[in-house]
């Protein structure tokens, strides 16, 4: 892959998350579904995940998933990491 291909791919993943958090998750797991396996591969390379060349296109959207969620409590779970005392 080339650089203009990367970030098309990592701009891609802002944008499905973002719709992905505002509650479309259909949304997304359709766009994700009209990906060829080979582009959902390059996509999952593109944001560093662990993707092989004969992974199966469903491990790589389980993969996808796994970054949303992670994602999500990293950016929206600050509570956890602040000290007890500073806890409501």
């Amino acid at each position: 892959m080339d650089e203009a291909e990367i970030l098309k791919y990592k701009e891609q993943f802002n944008v499905l998350f973002d719709n992905w958090i505002n509650g479309n998750e259909l949304e997304v797991s359709q766009e994700l579904e009209s990906l060829s396996p080979d582009e959902i591969r390059n996509f999952g390379q593109a944001n560093n995940f662990n993707v092989t060349s004969k992974m199966s296109k469903e491990k790589v959207m389980n993969l996808i998933n796994m970054r949303f969620i992670e994602k999500k409590m990293l950016t929206s779970n600050f509570n956890v990491t602040k000290p007890l005392k500073e806890r409501k």
